[in-house]
């Protein structure tokens, strides 16, 4: 981004959402974080918990975009990109076998979020297409997650009127 003349700013603590700023002001809009994976995008992409929490306060969230990057290692070890994606946060994730959205199960909880195979034409299971079907899904979870009493009750009703007042727009 620097040698291209992007602009963009980091959090002092770089652990926390998002990896980049690219407003120059403003720390609501225009959020972007970056993922690599190399075969298959199995990283975690939130922990549950934490992301549907996030949202009762920050549902503008929904609207950062995923820069996913996809690599392979020649055999000279250097690093070679095969594609890259900017996507939507809802566009990397779908219904799943187990649940209405793809995510690491231990102990009967949903603990992390996992994208899907967003790329691929044969995936059982196509992304959401948009970002109400996504914030339904994690309802859908939250309703049955006995992690997730504590933010149960009105979580959707929550999430869709303060997503309205922070952005102007409609989940």
């Amino acid at each position: 981004m620097i040698n291209n003349g992007i602009s963009f700013r980091i959090k002092q603590n770089t652990q926390e959402f998002p990896d980049f700023l690219m407003n120059a002001t403003r720390d609501d809009i225009d959020l972007l974080e970056v993922k690599c994976f190399k075969k298959s995008p199995n990283f975690d992409v939130a922990n549950f918990a934490a992301y549907c929490r996030s949202l009762l306060f920050a549902p503008y969230r929904l609207d950062s975009d995923y820069l996913i990057i996809e690599y392979m290692e020649n055999k000279d070890g250097s690093i070679l990109i095969k594609n890259a994606w900017l996507k939507k946060v809802w566009e990397i994730y779908s219904p799943s076998e187990r649940a209405q959205v793809k995510a690491q199960w231990k102990q009967g909880a949903s603990v992390n979020i996992r994208p899907v195979t967003f790329y691929s034409k044969k995936a059982k299971y196509q992304s959401f297409a948009i970002r109400n079907e996504f914030v339904v899904a994690l309802k859908s979870i939250i309703d049955v997650n006995p992690n997730m009493n504590h933010i149960q009750k009105n979580w959707y009703k929550k999430v869709k009127e303060l997503y309205y007042d922070q952005t102007g727009n409609d989940l």
